[in-house]
């Protein structure tokens, strides 16, 4: 028996540079103009970028209050030797308050209300010593409410804006995990998602399978010096719902992942390293709530998404009461857009060359101190410059920086004081988030010409009972 709860309280002030205002993208336009002019001033390319998420940008400064409050409880019963069966619900509330000043006053509140459940059966059965078959089967049921107030004050005249928006997402999954002699593992997994915002003819199920060997205790190679090895690849077939404009689009991606796990001197240093490759095909599949279907070609895509992964671990310092681990992750991904493509996906090149994260994690006794710095190289983001004949002019920017990403400081409450309290396990920890910018290329942070990159203090509980 689990129960988890956070409460998250971030406000932020964010203000443009007079030399870069940015620009507002309403929530019924999913795209941004930039026009390309020679020296004489006339037009010689006219390029969409296609923008995922609406921004939230003022004109002189923009002011984020936000509270988030949720609960989580996991529950888990053997019946019998051969039956695990786990539960978990949450409920969770967001609320926003965002205040854009500039020639017009704008001031807006959300109220996110979210609940889940899901319950999973795992039948565990060893029918001989070398061989284990694990058939499993789940459901989950996920519920929004989303409920808008916007206020904007011009000329002395205040207009007010309602809106509300309630969905619900449910999946089944089933599958089995198959095991011989503890050296070769298989996984089969069936999904079937349900959303209510897009009709059951269009919601295909997906399915992946994976395969796992390790060959360093099948070889007999573990050592001191080599402690062990695993080769492993999964495919798939996965589908996600996106938006190409105003349509909501069940997008199948066929998924291809081969990789390796590696660790030496008794496990205090490893290295994985993996190659993915997704393919993101759609074709006439975009779903209009008025007619159901939309039947042009207009949103046909055609993309191709692979790259490498690397993970390195190591921990220099192991002792009793102290230890030192640190994390390296690098990845390089590469899009391209392959024949029979008619919508160019925002790919307006905001994909960097590759990306870099350390995280470094120090426990001392029953304190612990993490802190994440992230790295990217390349990528081009745009910001709103003004405005020319009635098109947006965009500046661009390149990508390259480096940010404190994340800093926590926490403290496990030792167990001879939790004894008195009939609790096993006690932690609490305060995070700051998006503090730091370390180095950028452009002097300025390219996060924030997307979407405000959130400075964050927060605090969370986790009990175990």
């Amino acid at each position: 028996f689990k129960a988890r709860i956070i409460v998250d309280n971030l406000y932020n002030v964010f203000r443009s540079e007079s030399s870069v205002s940015k620009y507002v993208v309403s929530d019924s336009s999913n795209y941004i103009i930039e026009q390309i002019r020679d020296s004489a001033d006339q037009v010689i390319d006219t390029v969409f970028h296609y923008v995922s998420d609406s921004l939230v940008v003022a004109k002189n400064s923009t002011h984020l209050h936000r509270n988030l409050l949720q609960g989580n409880l996991i529950l888990q019963y053997d019946p019998t030797r051969w039956l695990t069966l786990t539960s978990q619900s949450s409920l969770g509330k967001v609320t926003d308050n965002t205040k854009i000043t500039s020639d017009i006053i704008s001031s807006e509140r959300s109220d996110q209300h979210r609940s889940l459940i899901n319950f999973f059966a795992t039948v565990n059965t060893n029918k001989t010593r070398s061989l284990s078959l694990s058939p499993f089967i789940g459901f989950q049921y996920e519920s929004w409410d989303y409920k808008r107030n916007k206020y904007v004050t011009e000329n002395t005249q205040t207009y007010h804006y309602e809106s509300r928006q309630e969905y619900t997402e449910k999946y089944w999954l089933t599958g089995v995990h198959l095991g011989v002699k503890d050296i070769l593992f298989g996984n089969f997994n069936f999904r079937k998602d349900v959303s209510s915002k897009i009709p059951a003819s269009v919601q295909q199920p997906g399915h992946s399978a994976s395969l796992a060997f390790i060959f360093s205790d099948a070889f007999g190679w573990s050592s001191s010096t080599f402690s062990f090895g695993k080769i492993r690849g999964s495919i798939g077939r996965m589908y996600e719902d996106k938006y190409f404009g105003n349509y909501l689009v069940r997008v199948p991606e066929n998924v291809l992942e081969i990789g390796t796990d590696l660790s030496f001197a008794r496990e205090r240093i490893g290295v994985t390293l993996n190659y993915f490759n997704d393919r993101e095909q759609h074709n006439n599949k975009a779903f209009i709530p008025s007619t159901g279907y939309y039947a042009g070609s207009t949103y046909d895509v055609n993309l191709t998404e692979r790259g490498y992964e690397l993970i390195m671990t190591a921990t220099p310092i192991k002792a009793k009461r102290l230890e030192y681990k640190t994390t390296l992750l690098w990845t390089s991904t590469k899009t391209t857009v392959g024949e029979g493509s008619s919508f160019s996906y925002g790919l307006d090149k905001p994909t960097p060359g590759w990306t870099s994260s350390l995280l470094n994690q120090v426990t001392w006794k029953n304190f612990a101190l993490n802190f994440l710095v992230d790295a990217r190289k390349g990528g081009t983001f745009y910001s709103y410059a003004g405005s020319h004949d009635g098109f947006p002019v965009l500046d661009r920017y390149d990508g390259t920086q480096i940010k404190l990403r994340d800093l926590t400081i926490g403290y496990r409450f030792p167990i001879s004081i939790l004894k008195y309290v009939k609790i096993k396990q006690a932690y609490v920890s305060t995070s700051a988030r998006n503090m730091v910018l370390l180095y950028s290329s452009s002097g300025k942070d390219v996060e924030e010409l997307y979407s405000i990159a959130q400075k964050s203090m927060s605090m969370n509980l986790s009990l175990l009972f």
